[in-house]
């Protein structure tokens, strides 16, 4: 048996001697080194790995999305696409042509797709999985943390139809609609069930429903009505827990299709949202789109509210395990998930976008770079 004492002794020796050799180093370039370098550095001993790079490059492109991707980001744009590590080193890049690109990640898992048209990319730590043109215009996709995905297409015969396809590319299960339109779909993790937000029509009036599937069946296991309204964005929060955004509330679903809590915005304009932490949503709400004067509110994974902040001059959030990050006109803020302040840092010039960690740290991004910031 090892001696615990004797390990957490060597450990922590360890420890204190990079932090010394640290802060040696620090103290000789003080005239060199700014208070975010110095962060940075004390941040990644900490962590057991390397400073982040200050800056991180990139081409500037108007189409350009962004999502947090292993320890760096990826950029995806009508061109192509590029990974980029925490060294400002491209890791991984794909030429493709996209009209309206847009990508979900999930671990070390990204699919990228062109909405409207056929091509699609997936990729797993780093390397180049599928690069295939889809036999039917694209609705939407999702890809769970096993890489396994779920697109939506327009094929003829049907309103809308749905394929599961494993991590090789292998086709497991296809479902096709004939009552009514699909929106949104989201994949689970255990590779069995995945939701889908459908939308039907009974005279001048429509109705969303909220439909779980099971891939050994061919009906839904269980449904759910949310009425008059459009369903915009589902995800799985937890193995038993879905978050359904609608044009006027959060739903939260558990996995038979029963609601566990609502929130409800009607009457408010939605700004922007954030789905990406899986201990809490986000999302911004106003009186209407005009004026710079909005309310940001988290929720737990029940629906039941956690914060609610004024806010004004907003121009991006995000949300990474407890912490959610608010980029303004001139800062970058960052909460807890009850919305009290934990740091602000300024914000450099042009940035358009906030990308935040489960550790509160994230990106800034301007059209060109991304900025590393800790929260």
């Amino acid at each position: 048996m090892r001696n615990g004492k004797l390990i957490r002794a060597v450990i922590g020796y360890v420890l204190l001697s990079a932090l010394v050799v640290t802060a040696v180093f620090l103290v000789a370039n003080r005239d060199k080194i700014t208070s975010d370098v110095i962060r940075n550095a004390i941040n990644a001993v900490l962590s057991g790995g390397v400073p982040h790079a200050e800056e991180l490059n990139f081409s500037a492109d108007f189409t350009n999305s962004f999502a947090l991707y292993e320890d760096g980001i990826a950029v995806l744009s009508s061109s192509g696409i590029e990974l980029i590590d925490n060294s400002n080193i491209v890791r991984m890049s794909h030429a493709i042509n996209m009209s309206k690109p847009v990508m979900k990640v999930s671990g070390e898992n990204l699919i990228a797709y062109d909405v409207g048209m056929q091509n699609i990319l997936c990729i797993s730590g780093y390397t180049l999985k599928q690069s295939l043109t889809y036999p039917a215009e694209i609705i939407s996709a999702d890809i769970n943390s096993s890489g396994w995905y779920v697109v939506l297409a327009d094929e003829s015969g049907s309103k809308a139809t749905a394929a599961v396809f494993d991590s090789d590319g292998k086709e497991i299960y296809k479902w096709y609609s004939s009552e009514r339109y699909i929106t949104s779909a989201a994949i689970a993790d255990d590779n069995t069930r995945m939701v889908l937000g459908g939308l039907g029509s009974t005279g001048a009036s429509i109705s969303a429903t909220v439909m779980l599937m099971r891939f050994d069946e061919e009906m839904p296991y269980a449904t759910y009505d949310c009425g008059d309204t459009v369903i915009l964005d589902m995800r799985w929060i937890s193995s038993d827990t879905i978050a359904v955004l609608t044009e006027d509330s959060i739903l939260m679903l558990d996995g038979s299709g029963n609601l566990r809590g609502r929130y409800d915005f009607s009457g408010s304009y939605l700004n922007e949202y954030s789905f990406e932490s899986s201990e809490m949503i986000a999302l911004r709400v106003a009186d209407s789109n005009i004026g710079e004067n909005s309310v940001l509110v988290t929720l737990d994974t029940e629906g039941e509210l956690l914060g609610s902040l004024a806010v004004s001059d907003v121009l991006d959030i995000s949300c990474g395990g407890e912490f959610v990050g608010v980029l303004t006109n001139d800062s970058i803020v960052v909460y807890n998930n009850i919305l009290k302040e934990q740091s602000t840092t300024d914000a450099e010039e042009g940035s358009k976008k906030i990308l935040i960690a489960d550790g509160g740290n994230g990106y800034v991004l301007t059209s060109s770079a991304a900025y590393y910031f800790i929260g």
